[in-house]
């Protein structure tokens, strides 16, 4: 039970960073695209008259839709079960389900805009083209500065919680070997930036060496010394002089000597079964 919680804690935390990301890009292209038409048309943001065209065109459908379906649905379904109960609901949980909500109406203003009002735009229906435009130049500005503003505050409350959870194998490791990944796009310093968050006593010299210990504990040497000689090179860029930095630092001496052992061992060892087959060859 404790693993199945831990695995979708981590999963929380790479869905919701990776549906920013995405959500970001679909934003940023929003804000290009208007920009585009108001610098080809001489106009303001406050005075563009944006055909059924121009703005059906000013979001890709497709993105909304895999933003909703790849990463937000299940991300929905888990933050209830992690931060729903019968007495109280976490706010994380809140903010994911209002952005998934939004997403599904912004979703089906687009849809409603490239399809409906051109029709009734080939067909010269001035009336019902009207309401489709009023309506979609309202609420598509205003969904999309909503849902900007939920991916905020949601990202706000969920990096309150990281603390909280240190100490899960599932989530100290996986965040170490995806630091490349999403990680670093979310965070201008990366994976260091994010421990400044989860580790906001000790910084990031602890969370190097959490990932280091969780993984040497498994024998997982490879990934336990790249953990650690992250460590030691943070620490020499940043030391802080404090005692639980020196006991740290301790530790990770301790750790990389022993996995160099651990590994030049098994290259001997490797090395003796191989001289047979190759003289027998």
């Amino acid at each position: 039970m404790a693993q199945v919680v831990e695995h979708k804690i981590w999963k929380i935390i790479e869905l919701f960073y990776r549906s920013f990301l995405a959500y970001r890009h679909i934003h940023d292209q929003y804000e290009e695209n208007i920009a585009g038409i108001c610098a080809k048309n001489g106009a303001s943001r406050e005075t563009l008259q944006l055909s059924p065209t121009d703005l059906a065109g000013l979001i890709e459908f497709q993105k909304l839709e895999d933003l909703r379906d790849r990463y937000l649905f299940t991300l929905k379904d888990y933050c209830h079960d992690i931060f729903r109960d019968r007495d109280r609901t976490d706010l994380l949980d809140r903010y994911v389900s209002d952005i998934f909500h939004e997403i599904s109406i912004l979703k089906e203003e687009h849809y409603t805009v490239k399809h409906y009002a051109l029709y009734w735009a080939r067909a010269d229906a001035q009336a019902e083209l009207q309401a489709i435009m009023e309506e979609a130049l309202r609420l598509v500005p205003h969904k999309m500065q909503h849902i900007e503003f939920l991916y905020r505050t949601a990202r706000e409350r969920l990096e309150t919680l990281l603390p909280g959870f240190r100490g899960q194998k599932i989530l100290i490791r996986s965040l170490f070997l995806n630091r490349g990944e999403f990680i670093a796009a979310c965070h201008p310093q990366g994976i260091e930036g994010f421990y400044e968050l989860m580790y906001p006593e000790h910084g990031p010299l602890e969370g190097f060496v959490e990932a280091g210990e969780s993984f040497f504990a498994s024998a997982f040497h490879r990934q336990a010394q790249d953990a650690f000689e992250l460590g030691r090179a943070y620490h020499r860029r940043a030391p802080r002089g404090t005692e639980a930095e020196a006991r740290f630092i301790a530790t990770v001496e301790e750790r990389l000597a022993a996995i160099a052992q651990a590994l030049a061992a098994a290259q001997d060892r490797e090395g003796a079964w191989r001289a047979p087959r190759q003289a027998s060859e």
